[in-house]
């Protein structure tokens, strides 16, 4: 369900932001879709008439001309809004990211899981910080590598959140990749260059997640964008041929029946 959910989530703000950045093209192609789902639920049934003239569309193939009529109309402006993919993909991003940095549950999850990982590693004081189970709600962090060890478990963790909520869009984007420990030590250090005197923050981890889900989503723009598209037709394309195989053998159908009645 997650799949599906994701799917319709890129492509509603995808074209949110086809109608947002350029409305008349959005209005134009939205009338374009209009005037072809008309014209081919017409051509629909005139191909029916072209294996047995008196033929008459039922009303289950009305519907489904009707369904596939307003499938174009929405289609067409689609086809148009996937160049907008990567402005879609980078909010939903920005989204994720900035609740989870709002997450509380989420965060406590992950101080309890650090707090016992920091202190296995034996660079802390922990003689001042009791545990999660006894009130504590802070643990130390003053030695590089304790700090390191940190962000990456809060960055993976997060990028482990995204997976779990958008599996579709991970499968994309190919979150397969753990950071590592080099980019965190970069980034921290960069961090205490601009704040010496500050202390790291724990939303900064869940940044480097989004960030290296930025990262990832760039080279595949393009393909996405073809794949988007030829979806999209092939889509289309499908389901009118199977509309028009059943009208087809409908038609046929009351051939034969027709020619029975005069045998």
């Amino acid at each position: 369900m997650n799949y599906f959910i994701n799917f319709l989530t890129v492509l509603a703000n995808a074209t949110h932001l086809l109608a947002a950045n350029n409305a008349r093209l959005y209005l134009l192609l939205s009338a374009v879709g209009l005037v072809s789902g008309a014209a081919l639920w017409f051509a629909s049934n005139v191909f029916g008439q072209l294996f047995y003239k008196p033929y008459r569309l039922t009303w289950g193939q009305h519907c489904l001309c009707g369904v596939l009529a307003m499938m174009m109309t929405l289609c067409i402006p689609l086809f148009a809004a996937s160049t907008y993919l990567k402005p879609s993909f980078e909010a939903i991003i920005s989204v994720w990211r900035d609740q989870l940095s709002n997450d509380r549950t989420w965060q406590h999850e992950q101080f309890n899981r650090q707090y016992y990982a920091v202190k296995k590693q034996g660079h802390e004081d922990f003689s001042h910080s009791p545990p999660p189970e006894q009130g504590g709600k802070s643990m130390p962090l003053t030695h590089p590598e304790t700090i390191v060890s940190t962000s990456k478990m809060t960055a993976e963790a997060a990028l482990e959140n995204f997976r779990q909520n958008f599996p579709l869009l991970a499968i994309i984007i190919n979150t397969s990749a753990d950071l590592s420990a080099e980019a965190v030590s970069k980034d921290v250090q960069a961090y205490f260059k601009e704040h010496p005197n500050g202390t790291y923050p724990h939303a900064q981890g869940i940044q480097l997640a989004a960030a290296q889900l930025y990262t990832q989503l760039a080279p595949q723009i393009i393909r996405l964008i073809w794949l988007t598209r030829i979806g999209i037709t092939g889509f289309i394309v499908l389901n009118y041929l199977l509309c028009l195989l059943w009208i087809g053998l409908s038609a046929l159908k009351q051939i034969r029946i027709h020619s029975a009645h005069f045998k």
